[in-house]
């Protein structure tokens, strides 16, 4: 199986620390068994949760047998989601490239070559992201002061400048890179593909902090 395959060569790469489970027809036929006999409000979590949900969660959301189950495995799960904006980015990292290997049906040999590229250029883009969130939190400091120094002030206002060129270069590089990696074809498909996976994963993080809302008022009326 080419996906299956794709996914070895990301463990292999130590992008992914999650393991990957093949699923075979049988399996998912079980599973849409399964689904059916769901009430509407679990039915409705899944539908929600359908393109954040890793697989082998999936799987053992899916072994779970009574309500009271099912609730306990809901709220961390939406709790997961909230985490830090490191491994916010990791997670939608690693979604980006297993959507993109199948969109544009990537070869085993581009994965090889593409993911670890991937891998180190958002790795950089990280960590200048950090420094831009802390010369800005310096600079939020700075204007509270009632005399702000005016060349501290611009002294870090050039260094959030150089940072954003240095991003913006950091995204020029990984496109030159691709589209001398990808057929005519693969690139057009990228084009397409990189506007829609942003927007559907704002819809899709919108709609999972609804429900995390939603959950935590279910839980205040609990108690």
């Amino acid at each position: 199986m080419k996906e299956k395959k794709f996914l070895a060569i990301v463990l292999a790469l130590g992008f992914m620390s999650l393991i990957f489970f093949a699923v075979t027809s049988n399996e998912a036929i079980g599973q849409e068994s399964k689904e059916k006999k769901l009430s509407q409000k679990y039915l409705e979590f899944l539908r929600e949760s359908r393109d954040i949900m890793l697989p082998e969660e999936k799987e053992v959301f899916m072994k779970l047998t009574t309500d009271e189950e099912r609730d306990v495995f809901i709220e961390p799960f939406w709790k997961q989601r909230g985490l830090g904006r490191r491994r916010t980015r990791e997670n939608i990292t690693t979604l980006w490239l297993l959507r993109m290997t199948r969109v544009l049906d990537l070869t085993e040999e581009q994965t090889a070559k593409i993911f670890p590229v991937v891998t180190r250029i958002e790795k950089e883009k990280m960590e200048v992201n950090q420094r831009i969130r802390k010369l800005m939190r310096e600079i939020r400091l700075i204007l509270n002061d009632k005399d702000p120094d005016q060349k501290e002030l611009k002294n870090k206002i050039d260094s959030i400048k150089e940072l954003r060129s240095y991003l913006k270069n950091k995204d020029e590089e990984l496109e030159n890179f691709l589209e001398e990696n990808l057929t005519l074809i693969q690139r057009a498909k990228y084009l397409m593909f990189a506007v829609s996976f942003y927007r559907d994963l704002r819809q899709q993080l919108e709609r999972a902090k609804i429900m995390r809302e939603k959950i935590r008022q279910k839980n205040k009326k609990r108690f």
